[in-house]
């Protein structure tokens, strides 16, 4: 995956420059519909890998609602970003619903699981905070760097979509120490919880946002 949004933020990157942010959006369609044949070429190599339901077939009907239903979310979602007014009206019933569904197998679920499900809803609240943060190397970071950030190297500008690609080369490059440091750990029982690595996961993006912070006032003083 990592491998993968390093190397297409730097062809998008190279293309885009080259020919417009058509041709980017058009390799990635490209590229998913490759994805999309190569898995149904080589599938068979997975069934071991396979749980029970997903070693059923789907018959014609499931296929058609599957397909059927796809296009139809496609349509609904290109239509909810024409109108940001309705969008928020159809998020904020869509989290009202999970949170009454939640609320309810709360209550008729066996007293013991009532902790684990508070857990649970407590990782998941950190976990939207993560994500809230964690994207905005798509949003709000990108217009940072493109206005703010000289990204001139000699006489080559850098293009903006090719520092997406740092978040999977930073993962590439540390994944080999961190799983030997979480080994070493293990082996020592000494390794981090779940409920310990959320929040320091959190605490680290917001010191990186206190670096971006602090960035930002050296831009407004000069």
């Amino acid at each position: 995956i990592n491998i993968g949004s390093l190397g297409s933020s730097l062809i998008a990157g190279s293309i885009q420059s080259a020919y417009g942010w058509h041709m980017p959006f058009a390799f990635a369609a490209a590229g998913l519909f490759i994805g999309v044949v190569w898995f149904l070429f080589f599938k068979h190599h997975a069934k071991g890998l396979s749980s029970p339901p997903g070693r059923k077939l789907f018959s014609f009907m499931r296929w058609s609602a599957v397909i059927g239903g796809m296009i139809l979310a496609v349509a609904l979602f290109a239509f909810l970003m024409t109108d940001t007014r309705i969008a928020n009206i159809c998020f904020y019933i869509g989290s009202a619903a999970v949170l009454l569904v939640i609320i309810y197998e709360t209550l008729i679920g066996p007293r013991n699981e009532i902790v684990c499900i508070g857990v649970c809803m407590a990782l998941i609240v950190m976990a939207i905070v993560f994500f809230l943060l964690y994207f905005q190397l798509y949003t709000s970071m990108e217009l940072f760097i493109s206005r703010n950030v000289n990204r001139f190297i000699g006489g080559f500008e850098i293009p903006t979509v090719y520092f997406l690609g740092l978040n999977g080369l930073w993962i590439i490059t540390l994944s080999p120490i961190y799983a030997w440091l979480y080994k070493h750990l293990q082996k020592r029982n000494s390794d981090l919880s779940i409920t310990t690595k959320f929040p320091l996961g959190i605490l680290l993006i917001g010191l990186c946002f206190v670096v971006l912070n602090l960035a930002c006032g050296h831009f407004a003083d000069n």
